[in-house]
Parts: structure tokens; sequence; C-alpha cells
């Protein structure tokens, strides 16, 4: 029989959720979720904790936007270092210092809240420790997701990686808000330092990947050669730009939830619990769905109809004024963005050299995290001022416009898509290891086929 050409294999038939549970085949795998969710869980317990608790001291939409720029910009700062560790010595040391480090911050926050000496000021520093740890967590996660699976395994990887996100603001979300309505933030924040503490077991159950950058010791220096890699790629440079504009705008929905509860549900913590808990269960059916919808319609295709359904449904949410179609809508915007962030990550991962992931991909993380506070503090901003309802409207149509840019400015994206050994597939060219190259050149992948036991 011959030979598919990579276009051909771009289009495999898709078999819908089996595609998408593939990787959990794989044992290695298979732990890797298990502590990446019990960090997660425990740290959107901290998250609906302390957001609530800002929101009841203050009364003010913006200063619950001010606690995400808080937790986020020391993470942005952090990862640049991260991410050179990451690539100079594998991902599992980054997630284990992040895990401790959480652990001991987790359960300072609680002795102050169940002594009653927590504060708003000081809620604000422990977001910003927390924030500083986060940065050596999130690169090293993503890449460890990634390589612990064979190459044609990737889009199941990146996909079901999501579910540590759903399950962690399902269970998180919905248990915190309980816990703060019920007994106030105290018991979330003490159950919430146990979380890192299992994660740290599970993690160093998983095999330490070797980081594969080898070129010089370790440096600050590499970002810029990551940096300009990513500025000279076309179909890079779309993906991240995309990626900030939904990340302004949309993304912010993780902040704005506590608004939406207070303002346009009339409700309170046990509430705002449940809407939280409606997002995990639209990340988790994201994560199911991602890779059949991918390989269906082709990823780019699957990135411009997840932001098209993000956009409308985060407008939507600004008219409902009942729990059940608010809860809905919260749904399909986590579901819809998680499919949307998620491809996006794998087509990066795949674009990448081998060797430069961790910083390509902390960069990514950094531009998109780095805005996402900037959409949140707007949004309080605009609820203060102009009410809830009319700021969700603007932001869904924000969202929108930056699709639209971004289709303009590079025609291919839509075409975008992987192959069945996780290339890139731009105008049926195919990218590997950084470069466009022909079929016969094609590199085997040096990132995977990492143990799996």
């Amino acid at each position: 029989m011959p030979a598919r050409s990579p276009v051909e294999d771009a289009r495999l038939p898709a078999r819908g959720i089996r595609d998408g549970l593939a990787a959990l085949g794989v044992p290695v795998y298979r732990r890797y979720l298990a502590a990446t969710t019990a960090n997660n869980v425990t740290v959107w317990l901290f998250q609906t904790a302390m957001s609530w608790f800002i929101l009841s001291q203050t009364g003010s939409a913006a200063a619950v936007g001010i606690l995400f720029v808080a937790w986020t910009v020391p993470t942005l700062i952090t990862m640049i270092p991260a991410g050179v560790l990451v690539d100079r010595i594998g991902p599992r040391r980054g997630m284990l210092i992040s895990q401790a480090l959480t652990a001991g911050l987790f359960a300072g926050a609680a002795w102050l809240a169940w002594t009653d000496q927590l504060s708003v000021e000081r809620a604000l520093i422990f977001a910003v420790l927390i924030g500083m740890v986060d940065g050596f967590w999130s690169a090293p996660s993503l890449v460890m997701a990634g390589r612990i699976v064979e190459p044609r395994l990737l889009g199941s990887a990146m996909g079901l990686s999501s579910l540590t996100f759903g399950f962690g603001r399902t269970f998180g979300g919905f248990f915190g808000g309980l816990l703060v309505a019920n007994a106030g933030p105290a018991p979330a924040l003490a159950i919430g330092a146990l979380g890192p503490v299992l994660a740290f077991v599970m993690t160093l159950t998983l095999p330490p990947v070797p980081g594969l950058e080898t070129s010089r010791t370790g440096s600050l220096r590499d970002f810029p050669d990551a940096l300009g890699w990513m500025v000279r790629s076309p179909s890079t440079r779309t993906l991240v730009l995309l990626g900030m504009g939904v990340a302004a705008f949309a993304y912010s929905y993780t902040s704005l939830m506590p608004i939406v509860t207070r303002d346009l549900l009339r409700s309170g913590p046990a509430d705002l619990g449940l809407m939280t808990a409606a997002t995990g269960i639209g990340v988790i059916v994201g994560a199911f769905v991602m890779e059949g919808v991918g390989r269906a319609l082709g990823r780019g295709r699957t990135i411009v109809l997840m932001v098209v359904m993000g956009s409308l449904a985060f407008a939507a949410l600004g008219l409902s004024r009942t729990l059940p179609v608010s809860m809905a809508l919260a749904g399909v915007v986590a579901g819809v963005l998680i499919v949307f962030r998620t491809t996006t990550i794998a087509l990066l991962q795949a674009l990448a050299p081998a060797r430069m992931r961790g910083r390509v991909l902390a960069i990514f993380e950094i531009a998109f995290w780095g805005i996402t506070p900037v959409g949140g503090v707007l949004g309080g901003v605009l609820a203060d001022r102009l009410g809830t309802m009319e700021m969700l409207l603007l932001f869904g149509g924000a969202t929108l416009l930056a699709l639209i840019g971004a289709l303009l400015g590079d025609r291919a994206l839509a075409g975008m898509t992987l192959d069945a050994h996780a290339r890139v597939v731009v105008r049926g060219v195919v990218h590997a290891d950084g470069r466009p190259v022909r079929p016969a050149d094609v590199p085997r992948d040096p990132g995977g086929r990492h143990p799996s036991g």
C-alpha cells in the first residue's frame, strides 16, 4: 500500500471520544493526571475562598481583579527561569519545587484565617507569593504532558491535561464556595494545603524526563533565542497574538464570576461555588471532545469555531438572570475556551524545535496569563461604571474582533492542523523541529517515546 502524504495523514477520520482518551492507556500519564488534579483542586479552593473574602471585605469588583493581578504578575516573572529550567534539566523538578512551596503557603494562609489575622492586605501578599511559585508549575507541567507520551498521542495528552483544570474548578470551586458560605475561608484554605502534598508524592513517581537543550549551560540569554524563533514563525505569531486577544477578554471570566454572581444573580458564595463548578464541568467536557473535534474539523478550524462560540456565550451570560441558565452559559464558555487553549498549546508544542519547547511554552504562558488580569481589572472597572451586563456584552464583541483580526492577518490559520505523527501542516507543508521540511527530511521527534511505565 502506498504511503500516505502529510496532508492525507492530517485528514485521517476522527473516532470521537476514543481518540481523546488514547493517552489514558499510558500508565505514567495517568499518574501525571492524578498529580496535577490534586494540585488544581486545592488551588481552586484557595482562589474561591480568597476572591469571595476580598469581595466581601471591600465590596469592590475591581478589587477582585486586583487579586488576580497580584497572583498573575509574579507568575510571569518566575516563568522566565522556569522555562530555562525545564529545557535544561526536564520538567519534573520544576513541578516538585512548586508543589512543596505551595503547600507551605496555603498552610500559612489557613493559619491566619483560623486566628482571625487574615486581612485584605495579607491576602494580596499571599497571592503574590503563590503567584511566584506558580511560575514553576505551568510550563513544566505542560511540557511533561507532551513528553511522557508518544508523538501520535500528543493531541490526546494535551486535551486530557485540561481535566485537571476541570476537576479543580468543579470540586475546588463547589466545595470552596460551600465551605466559605457556611464556615468562612479558613476551612477551605486548610484543606487546600493538603493537595500540593499529595501532588508532590505523585510527581515523585513520574520518570525524570531529561532536558533537551545542550548547547551551553543554562542562562536567561536562552530566552531571546526562543523569542526570536517565535517572531520569525508566522503561524506561531498568529497563535500567540490570538491567544492574547482571547485571554484579555473571554478568559477573564475566571475573575469575573464573583461579579456575575453578585450583580446579575443577586446571590452569594454558595452560588459562586456552583458557577465555578459549572465552568469545571465545561472544562471536563472540553477535555474529552478536544481531540475528536480537532481531528474531524482540523485544528485551525477548531480554534475558529471555539472562539466564535465562546464570544457568543460570554455575551449571552450578560443577559441571563437565572442560576441554571448562567451555569450552562458559564460551562459553555469554559468548555470551548479550554479546547481553544489546549489546541493552541498542542500546535505550539509541535511547531517549536524540541530543544526549546519549555521556553516557547513559557513565553506563550507569559503572554497569555500576563494579559488576562488586565482584562479582569478592566472588566471590574467597567462593571462598576457601566454595569456588569454591558461589560460582558463588550467583552464578547471584543473577543470576536480579535478572531477576525487574526484571520485577516493570517489566512492559513483556519487550515492549520496536525498530521498523524503530531507534525503541523500549514498550507500542505509539513513543519518539523521548528522549520518547514520535505516529508523525506522529517526527523524523528526527540521529545517523544519516553518511559511510559
